[in-house]
């Protein structure tokens, strides 16, 4: 072995087998000796073990692919191959912990990159009215690991599930060099599977090349943690057929540690709990930019902040923060591109351009030449699937020997192109012989580009984009799909070119002919895509998406999924003011002609509890409620405008205290506190109280661990849940499922929904003499601002303008319908754009007034026949408060007209929000 050596480095620089096995004990004696050790990325892609923080071994990039791909026959010389390889070995120092989302209920008791992502877990919570879906954080996916046996890793393009894999393997590996009895890593990438052979079988092949051992014998014994990379890269023909063989595979060899990873919109369901990777915050991306660029990091910040053009959604993608860094410190005089397709255009420049400097030789081809040939290529990759790769021979046949290039033709020698595309880090061989682009965001460019060369060129591409949309043309689910908690995928396998495409494309022709036959992926190009259209253009997509999601012909997921886009790209339904620099959102509202009306449930309704009755009539003054719950747009503008600092709007002392985060008096903490000691006193066995209101195992452990503990120790478990959330905004403000600007807001307690009314009514009626509502809104709502009172409605006024006075169990009639609602039924597990339910609507026009989420009314909880004026209607008095409507964890039996719910007003849960009422106060009550 050919070396530089001194007393504390060695640096390989020969490749032969004995060269290998003497490097190959080098590490193995550093990772275990007692002296600390660590793994970095050093310059020209080399890894760097070092020990008590001095280099003891430094490999290239060349090595290290041979260390971790070579046949071996021990488990130790494949871990230490593994640790030493690029992709896994320095996230040992560059790794930040992530956080996300689980969106499947998991079995009780089991468990990337240099950028922190976020992780949360949905887990089942029974309680004794309604099983509930809890969202709660994961503050590092080791914490998943060590929580679950088997999960699916879900992510959009560039979120970092490759490289939370990697790290999840390094560390795995770490320990069995320090713990042979600790299970083995052995990370497989799926794009090489094409389902010719049984998944067994083609793990086992790798496993026997890897280890020269049989891996049978090693997953009975429970010895292997299978990880399992990129799902959804196993190609386009038979994609489903090979899904249905790892879902059996995962069946099988239940008792298997495995984690999967997979795009989220891509991913077809396995049946295993699933943990999504979530956008980064704030934080995060200072934080990684501080790290990563320190010189720049405060003028990129301001850059990205600065415009209002969705560069800082941008950034919250891991890949594209790194190469938005990276870019932006070559040249920050430039700025930064306005969108993903121009940023990736602007790296393959500097990739390209780097190479050509560090490589003047006279083979070189331009630049422009070698993009054009590595579009073909990406073309015929993408028609196969994101990622995937292809044998050197067959990707050699693909490129084209020549290509035009602004009229001219010029040769592009494929075995040159290829060897400068992984020259410049856009393409990779592996050692197999496969041919495959660095990162499939980089293929999607290449193809992106592919995909405007044909359509200028006058070719229809229509075929790429077609997707089901009404429901008579989408295939029944089947019984899988109606049992998993995720929609299943309406996908081409060309959205995320397409994308790409809109923000290169120079003219609105592409979203035109994408809108005509898919207006979610239309507006996809518009809001993730960063596409610069014509006004009229974009409205007619946003037209397009509010008519689809608001029409009962097309399929529920379809509808969610329009019209979560629409909130992205802006709901026409909720449109923002301004006035002296305070935003607002004037609600869509209806009418609720005055009179007497019945409430209550009749005596023919079984399903009614005992505080439903009597049936009794009220009489009402008219009033105008809002046609959908206040969404997180609306609530935005309040915390926005400092709602949460201005105590003017929180005008009950119990309201001020909870603002000064002070605990109140009787509060939610409290009842939690007075369950527990309840339970303790009630002479009945805990597994009793679960059987009867239908806890599951996590449920019952928890209040197992409770009741253990004295008083002041459960007092603590509690206190950061209530007294320690935060009192500048909702809770779950942060979480992406419960928080898309056309969604209802969540997280509420009553004192937060009664301010947002109070500082509601302020912007209407302006300051001083001046009226903030125009003239032409007091003609559209009815409304004048001198006159206006904005409050929560009474639960008289709440059943009244939802069922009409008539005696119907559900807004739409007497006879449950999981269609007409979002309710546990429907396994949507999060809340939705309001009105997607288009059958659900109720008499007067109303929306979402079963299911999606609990409302607070204003009403305490008192016993029927309710009057206004017994007290129950007093602000300022304590108890408990109504919540109406039920929600999407309840189940159809709560989600009657007459059901009426009640919590403390400093409650708060994930599927809590509110609507407003409107009062003249001219007119008489």
């Amino acid at each position: 072995m050919t070396s530089g050596q001194s007393a504390a480095c060695l640096t390989v620089r020969g490749g032969t087998s004995d060269d290998l096995n003497a490097l190959t004990a080098c590490i193995l004696a550093a990772l275990r000796s007692d002296a600390p050790v660590a793994i970095a990325a050093g310059p020209g892609g080399t890894t760097a073990l070092m020990v008590d923080g001095e280099p003891q071994v430094v490999v290239s990039r060349e090595q290290g692919r041979a260390l971790a791909y070579r046949a071996t026959d021990s488990v130790e010389t494949y871990l230490a191959g593994l640790v030493m390889h690029r992709n896994f070995g320095p996230w040992d120092t560059h790794h930040v912990p992530r956080v996300g989302t689980a969106t499947r209920p998991a079995r009780p008791g089991a468990g990337a990159g240099c950028i922190p992502v976020e992780m949360c877990v949905l887990c089942p919570q029974s309680g004794r009215h309604e099983q509930r879906i809890e969202r709660r954080p994961i503050p590092d996916i080791a914490a998943a690991v060590r929580e679950y046996p088997q999960f699916v890793l879900l992510g959009e393009p560039g979120a970092g599930k490759t490289t939370v894999l990697q790290k999840v393997a390094l560390n795995a590996a770490r320990t069995w060099l320090h713990d042979e009895t600790a299970p083995v890593p052995f990370f497989v990438h799926l794009g090489r599977y094409r389902g010719n052979e049984r998944p067994l079988d083609f793990l086992a092949g790798q496993w026997r090349t890897r280890m020269g051992t049989d891996l049978g014998s090693a997953l009975r014994s429970g010895s292997v943690f299978l990880l399992l990379d990129a799902l959804n890269e196993m190609g386009c023909a038979g994609y489903a057929e090979r899904v249905v063989a790892w879902r059996d595979f995962a069946r099988d060899w239940d008792e298997v540690r495995l984690i999967f990873t997979c795009r989220t919109r891509d991913y077809d369901p396995l049946g295993l709990q699933c943990v999504e990777i979530s956008h980064l915050d704030d934080e995060r991306v200072r934080d990684f930019m501080a790290w990563c660029v320190p010189d720049c990091a405060g003028s990129l910040w301001t850059e990205l902040t600065r415009h209002q053009d969705g560069l800082l959604d941008l950034a919250r993608n891991p890949f594209l923060l790194a190469v938005v860094a990276w870019i932006y410190a070559l040249a920050p005089a430039k700025g930064v591109p306005a969108n993903r397709g121009q940023l990736l255009a602007r790296l393959v420049d500097r990739l390209l351009g780097r190479e050509r400097k560090l490589h003047s030789r006279l083979d070189w081809i331009e630049a422009a030449a070698q993009e054009r040939a590595l579009s073909a290529l990406a073309w015929v990759l993408q028609g196969q699937g994101e990622g995937t790769s292809l044998p050197v021979d067959d990707a050699l046949r693909v490129i084209p020997p020549w290509v035009m290039v602004q009229g001219r033709m010029v040769e592009t020698k494929p075995e040159v192109v290829l060897r400068f595309g992984c020259a410049a880090a856009l393409l990779e061989e592996t050692l197999d012989g496969q041919v495959r682009f660095y990162h499939h965001l980089i293929q999607e460019y290449f193809a992106a580009r592919e995909l405007l060369r044909r359509i200028e060129a006058g070719e229809d591409m229509r075929s790429l984009w077609q997707a089901p949309w009404r429901a008579r043309h989408i295939p029944d689910l089947t019984d899988q799909e109606k049992r998993d908690l995720l929609s299943p995928p309406l996908s081409t396998g060309w959205e995320e070119t397409t994308i790409v495409a809109a923000g290169l494309a120079t003219s609105h022709a592409l979203v035109e002919a994408v809108r005509v036959v898919n207006p979610i992926l239309a507006g996809r190009c518009l809001s993730d895509g960063g596409a610069e259209v014509s006004d009229d253009l974009r409205e007619r997509v946003r037209s397009d998406l509010l008519d689809g999601m608001q029409d009962r012909r097309v399929r529920l997921h379809v509808r969610v999924r329009a019209g979560h886009v629409l909130g992205r790209l802006g709901d026409p339904r909720f449109i923002v003011r301004e006035r002296d620099g305070v935003r607002y959102i004037l609600p869509p509202l209806v009418r609720v002609p005055g009179g007497s009306w019945a409430i209550g449930s009749p005596w023919w309704d079984r399903l009614a509890y005992g505080d439903e009755r009597p049936r009794h009539k009220v009489r009402l003054a008219e009033f105008k409620v809002g046609q959908y719950p206040v969404t997180v747009a609306e609530y935005r503008c309040f915390v926005e405008a400092g709602g949460y600092q201005d105590e003017r709007y929180w005008e009950t002392e119990r309201a001020r205290a909870w603002l000064r985060g002070e605990e109140i008096e009787g509060g939610a903490m409290v009842r939690l506190l007075e369950l527990r000691q309840w339970l303790l006193d009630s002479g009945r066995t805990l597994e009793c109280w679960a059987e009867e209101w239908n806890w599951n195992q996590q449920t019952l452990e928890t209040w197992r661990a409770l009741m253990a503990m004295t008083e002041e120790e459960a007092r603590e478990v509690f206190h950061p849940v209530y007294a320690d959330r935060s009192r500048q905004r909702p809770a779950w403000w942060d979480d992406s499922a419960l928080t898309g600007l056309n969604q209802p807001v969540v997280g509420l307690t009553w004192y937060e929904a009664l301010a947002y009314c109070r500082w509601l009514a302020e912007q209407l009626r302006g300051s001083g003499s001046g009226f903030l509502v125009r003239r032409d809104e007091q003609l559209a709502s009815g409304l004048e601002p001198e006159t206006v009172t904005v409050c929560l409605p009474t639960e008289a006024e709440w059943e009244v303008a939802v069922r009409g006075g008539s005696a119907r169990l559900y807004p739409w009639g007497n006879r449950f319908d999981a269609a007409r609602a979002n309710t546990a039924e429907g396994r949507v597990l999060a809340t939705t754009p309001v009105g997607v339910y288009p059958q659900g609507v109720g008499w007067l026009g109303l929306w979402d007034g079963a299911g999606n989420v609990w409302e607070w009314t204003s009403t305490l909880y008192q016993p029927y026949p309710y009057r206004a004026d017994d007290g129950r209607e007093c602000l300022f008095a304590s108890g408990r408060r109504v919540l109406r409507g039920g929600s999407w964890f309840s189940d159809w039996g709560y989600s009657r007209c007459a059901y009426r719910l009640s919590d403390d007003p400093d409650y708060f849960g994930d599927s809590v929000g509110f609507r407003v009422v409107f009062h003249d106060t001219r007119v008489g009550q």
